[in-house]
């Protein structure tokens, strides 16, 4: 079973990869048709701006995924902090030498 996922998953990013090559291709060979065009409702206009929109999230998602990376950089480090002051009290020494 976990073969067959593998697989699916395999062909799903192949499938999202060629896509996102063609999209880009259209964008890249219409660099100004946003500009120019003056149509109602053109398909490649709308192939643009779903590029463009898709373009916007995925650089949200990288940055939303940085900012929470460095968030649990912090988090972790304030946690070893706490855990080294706690170790480091008297109670603790003399409990410490109780034992």
């Amino acid at each position: 079973m976990n073969n067959k996922l593998l697989k699916i998953i395999k062909y799903l990013s192949i499938i999202v990869i060629c896509i996102s090559l063609l999209l880009m291709i259209i964008v890249s060979q219409d660099e100004y048709h946003l500009e120019k065009c003056h149509e109602e409702h053109c398909a490649k206009c709308q192939i643009i701006q779903i590029a463009q929109n898709i373009i916007n999230i995925v650089q949200a998602i990288i940055l939303c995924t940085f900012i929470g990376f460095l968030i649990f950089i912090m988090l972790d480090k304030i946690k070893k902090e706490k855990l080294i002051m706690i170790q480091r009290s008297l109670i603790f020494d003399k409990v410490r030498l109780n034992e």
